[in-house]
């Protein structure tokens, strides 16, 4: 769909549905990407080989390949294998409560489908939840504890005023340094 919108918005997509603004489609691409979960953003917003193929040579914001070249298709093929395999060992899989029977007659295919959908959500709640509680974990390694994305808003709400400044951070780590390594006298 995203493909599509964008397509429309060059002008290359060639559907008798291209009528409207250039703001229509740039409003629809906004809403469907506000409404990226965690994975979506990964794949969309990052550089790598687990995330969606990049024009080459691009540089932050990397500019997403369009889904029908060779590199695009060969990625979606190997994710939805890798997503299969996974999801065939994963015996916590919620689809797994509902009886073999149900699963297995083709006519349930709608209701395995928002089972599937209700997974996902609890999925999105779950990592919601443990980032609650990792908030107030004190851990100064970049992978554990509170995320590095959340170090100023979870200082600002302990009642602590930072302000901006212009210094670069091997100025302000020393500073930390110096001061830490004296003691206040009272």
């Amino acid at each position: 769909m995203l493909d599509s919108y964008q397509s429309a918005l060059t002008g290359s997509y060639t559907s008798g549905s291209t009528s409207g603004s250039t703001a229509h489609y740039e409003n629809l691409i906004e809403g469907i990407v506000n409404n990226f979960d965690h994975y979506d953003r990964f794949l969309y917003y990052e550089s790598g080989s687990n995330s969606w193929p990049k024009v080459s040579g691009s540089t932050a914001p990397h500019l997403n390949q369009s889904s029908n070249t060779t590199e695009s298709v060969s990625f979606f093929n190997r994710m939805i294998t890798s997503a299969s395999n996974y999801d065939v060992s994963n015996f916590d899989l919620l689809i797994n409560s509902i009886p073999t029977f149900i699963r297995e007659d083709s006519n349930n295919e709608p209701y395995l489908m928002f089972i599937h959908m209700l997974g996902q959500h609890f999925d999105n709640l779950w990592i919601y939840f443990k980032a609650v509680s990792d908030k107030y974990d004190a851990d100064n390694r970049l992978d554990f504890g509170i995320s590095k994305d959340l170090v100023k808003d979870a200082i600002e709400s302990l009642g602590i005023k930072l302000y901006s400044t212009n210094f670069n951070s091997e100025i302000f780590n020393s500073y930390i340094l110096l001061f830490g390594m004296h003691k206040v006298e009272d």
